[in-house]
């Protein structure tokens, strides 16, 4: 195991991890275990970790949106052949903008215009993106903030429900092509929307999140909440560094 390897000949690995110099390196197994144990708390830890940031005004509450996406990651494989079960189809734009279908999971954030993540959420790679979007939303954001997927009748209920603007981009059908003032209004969206495009080129080009190691949706769902802590921590420290 990565992990058991880089505790044992890295010191910043056992200083984070509190180990000292004289103390053994947990075992592959145990570190599973407590991965496991950790699956069920992780949620708790992304909000301690916001409320941190709010408290020392890295994050500011005021005026709060909710800026949704996802992500196509590939699902892991078991054996030369067996593909995750629960996983499913998806298409995945490739660095050269080229279209490529895989098997895989969709990782959905939840983030506010500062680009620090509130929520996450995964589901397979052939489900609708609008049915994550009820377990994204805290509800306490002032505007919804998405692309065309999240178009229908169930995101404006939400909408209503929660008392959140609509910022979500429109699209086009055969017949009715995109009016100037909705072609106008999607790429003023597209510039807060955006964000969290940084989100998932960080977790690809310096995570190793193009495709998951690990097989079952619970353990992709430990992956991608491990990732947006990371993230915001990361994020959160670089603005303590820069600014004070």
């Amino acid at each position: 195991m990565k992990l058991e390897a880089q505790l044992a000949r890295d010191l910043l690995f056992r200083k984070f991890c509190r180990l000292e110099l004289d103390q053994g390196v947990p075992q592959a197994s145990t570190l599973g275990r407590f991965r496991a144990r950790l699956r069920d708390r992780l949620e708790a830890v992304v909000a301690e970790v916001v409320a941190q940031l709010e408290a020392a005004r890295v994050v500011l509450a005021e005026g709060r949106v909710a800026i949704v996406d996802a992500t196509v990651v590939e699902a892991a494989r078991s054996g030369l052949r067996k593909r995750d079960p629960g996983a499913g189809s998806a298409v995945k734009v490739t660095v050269k903008g080229r279209k490529q279908a895989v098997w895989g999971w969709q990782a959905f954030v939840n983030c506010d215009e500062d680009g620090y993540i509130r929520r996450v959420a995964v589901s397979a790679g052939n489900r609708a993106e609008v049915d994550s979007l009820e377990a994204l939303v805290a509800g306490d954001e002032s505007a919804l903030y998405a692309d065309a997927a999240y178009i229908g009748p169930r995101t404006r209920a939400l909408l209503a429900r929660r008392g959140m603007a609509d910022r979500v981009q429109r699209r086009g059908a055969r017949g009715h092509p995109l009016s100037d003032e909705n072609k106008a209004r999607n790429v003023e969206i597209g510039v807060t929307r955006g964000r969290v495009e940084a989100i998932f080129g960080h977790w690809k080009r310096h995570w190793g999140l193009r495709r998951t190691r690990f097989l079952g949706e619970a353990k992709m769902m430990t992956v991608t909440t491990l990732a947006a802590i990371g993230w915001n921590l990361h994020k959160g420290a670089r603005f303590r560094r820069l600014y004070g």
